[in-house]
């Protein structure tokens, strides 16, 4: 059983300790069409290959996901990637409930509690789609720094797109 985080009257729920209604509740996330067409796979995934993902976690230590709930409503998912311990560092990655407005920025300060004051790390990187704008905003607002652009790094809607990759790094 991985530890869960709380922070902010939110709760931090590891993937690899999800019940049954949270598990289908992430599928659904991850399959809305407002969600999945800033994956760099768009494509809608099955429950089983969703199924699959969740118990490779259980034997991947540098990736964590995490579903964000307050009370029984669900905020939506965040994950750490690729953590570095010796360098203390990481990729972030977020996504919120298709159905709800303004979370993304505390799921965002969720994660960065827990990458910075619970796994010690002193950066974190991300990368997004040049297109979405919302998401930059999101942020730019939580004090990330653009620091590159992945030119025509993948293709989605018939063309190459830009990725933008931002960084933060912890401040204390």
């Amino acid at each position: 059983m991985a530890k869960v985080f709380t922070f902010n009257g939110v709760q931090a729920i590891n993937f690899v300790d999800l019940k049954e209604k949270e598990i289908y509740k992430v599928l659904e996330f991850r399959n809305h069409p407002e969600i999945c067409k800033w994956m760099y796979n768009s494509s809608i995934l099955s429950l089983q290959a969703h199924l699959d993902f969740l118990e490779s976690l259980k034997t991947t230590p540098s990736t964590c996901y995490w579903v964000f709930k307050k009370d029984e409503d669900f905020l939506g998912v965040g994950s750490l990637k690729r953590i570095n311990i010796a360098h203390k560092n990481a990729y972030l990655g977020i996504y919120k409930n298709p159905e709800k407005k303004g979370v993304g920025d505390e799921i965002l300060q969720f994660l960065e509690y827990i990458a910075f004051d619970s796994f010690g790390l002193h950066s974190l990187v991300l990368e997004v789609i040049a297109s979405n704008k919302k998401a930059i905003a999101c942020y730019e607002r939580n004090k990330f720094v653009h620091t590159g652009t992945l030119k025509e790094y993948v293709f989605m809607n018939k063309k190459y797109q830009d990725v933008l990759i931002y960084g933060k790094i912890n401040a204390k």
